[in-house]
């Protein structure tokens, strides 16, 4: 079915194009300085470009997004970056069948701020909280292949190769390693006591000063590198399925899903040897040295996951009600010292929305989610974590000025998180706008290595001093 939707692509004349570009520079300033090493100003400057159009068969999309990042602290940081987005085919294939077929994003799930079954995609979240919602999912290669029309409706999704979310290692605001926690750490290790100190004591002191003086290019290439280790090669058996039934009726959307995919995010467990050595804060003899070589420092699985899930929306008078859930079998849960474990998950949430007209609207959500068989060991996440958001949007002045104030509240973990955005648009092509990033935890940050490893708060938390005032400009061709 493939290689027809090909030949049907590269043999058709295009009937109809589409095309567009939305230009997006943004600045996020953090005016509070209560953190050394700090970027207080973040400048992005993003841009889509898209085209489409219809074919004697089928409908062909193209789309590119790219992004300049600049980052300014005790240095300026900057570099650029550019991706293919959402591109491919899709049209009917022969019979009640379908096919949508290229680097796409699939998007399950009925909620918008707790979705539980929106899992295919990997993440980009290198820059936290300051991403776009709809710069968050990566797109990937994938087919979906689709039989029959409503009310009952069936997917098949084939992904071919593995994939990751893409997570800042070390450097920045928003890296699980921030500026200077790993080159201190390398400078205290050369203060250690032990056997090696004359032998190991100057090496680390050198990896101090060669981290503090490397090249943020290098960096970001070895941090590349890392968010691979050990991923998959890009062969085909190293692929994942799933499969999807939809049901439509008067008043209801539901639907069944499940299948095997590997998870986004590493399961990493550190050298037990090493793990000694940085708990006790004493340098190895020659004898433990040796037992190092023996084994890798890191070991990292990409462990693969059942997944079950459904999801529902129906009314209730003015009132949209939207709920979904979802069960693995294999959810990565972090431990301290760069340990992992996995157990069975399973999560649920439910929605609330309220419409008038297109001025104004507002949702609340809540979800649930439970390990199963945790490990009976010190985890970084609860066991059962409860969380709540929602949002407002209110659009006025002919909708030309919109108000919005979006959030999450995480009682499990007493962290919360405002975002709130008034924009507006000067034109039908600019549009202008101002927010800001508020981010409050019961716990405060980590400011050492040893704290980033052994944090046992949420995410909210741990970022908390990098709430900051944005502003954005939009230019729309």
């Amino acid at each position: 079915m493939l290689w027809l939707a090909l030949a049907s692509l590269a043999s058709a004349q295009p009937t109809d194009t589409e095309v567009g570009f939305i230009l997006r520079p943004e600045v996020a300033i953090d005016l509070a300085n209560d953190r050394e090493g700090e970027d207080p100003v973040e400048m992005r400057s993003r841009f889509d470009a898209f085209a489409r159009g219809d074919l004697a068969r089928g409908r062909w999309f193209i789309g590119v997004r790219g992004q300049h990042d600049l980052l300014v602290g005790q240095d300026v940081e900057g570099y650029w970056e550019a991706r293919v987005h959402e591109s491919g085919w899709q049209g009917p294939i022969g019979g009640a069948f379908d096919l949508r077929v290229g680097n796409l994003i699939e998007r399950w799930g009925k909620l918008d701020y707790l979705s539980q079954a929106d899992i295919l995609n990997p993440r980009d979240l290198r820059s936290g909280f300051l991403t776009p919602t709809d710069w968050l999912r990566l797109p990937i290669p994938m087919a979906v292949v689709g039989v029959g029309t409503a009310p009952v409706r069936g997917e098949l999704v084939l992904i071919p190769f593995a994939s990751a979310d893409r997570i800042s290692l070390l450097g920045t605001d928003w890296s699980l390693l921030k500026q200077d926690m790993l080159e201190q750490q390398f400078a205290d290790m050369s203060q250690w006591e032990g056997l090696t100190s004359e032998l190991l004591g100057p090496l680390f002191s050198n990896l101090s000063t060669n981290l503090a003086d490397l090249d943020p290019t290098m960096r970001r290439g070895y941090e590349s590198a890392v968010n691979q280790l050990e991923l998959p090669q890009s062969l085909v058996y190293n692929g994942e399925i799933a499969g999807r039934i939809e049901l439509e009726v008067p008043g209801l959307d539901a639907a069944v899903m499940g299948g095997n995919m590997r998870s986004r995010l590493r399961a990493t467990n550190i050298n037990p040897n090493l793990l000694e050595i940085l708990q006790e804060e004493e340098l190895p003899d020659l004898d433990e040295l040796q037992d190092l070589q023996n084994d890798p420092l890191l070991a990292t699985e990409w462990p693969r996951t059942w997944f079950a899930g459904a999801e529902w929306s129906t009314l209730a008078g003015p009132i949209g009600i939207r709920g979904e859930g979802l069960y693995k079998s294999h959810h990565v849960v972090p431990r301290p010292w760069l340990r992992a474990s996995t157990t069975p998950l399973v999560s649920a949430g439910i929605g609330l929305d309220y419409l008038i007209g297109s001025s104004f609207y507002a949702a609340v959500e809540g979800s649930y989610r439970r390990m199963l068989n945790p490990p009976n060991l010190t985890l970084l996440e609860p066991p059962e974590l409860v969380q709540v958001g929602g949002g407002v949007r209110w659009t006025l002045a002919q909708d030309r000025l919109e108000l919005q104030l979006g959030g999450l509240y995480n009682p499990s973990q007493s962290e919360g998180i405002v975002l709130p955005r008034v924009a507006y648009r000067a034109s039908d092509r600019i549009e202008l706008e101002l927010g800001a990033v508020i981010l409050e935890g019961a716990n405060p940050p980590p400011d050492s290595f040893v704290e980033a490893l052994t944090y046992g708060s949420g995410p909210a938390s741990y970022f908390s001093q990098n709430d900051s005032v944005t502003a954005a400009v939009s230019w729309i061709l």
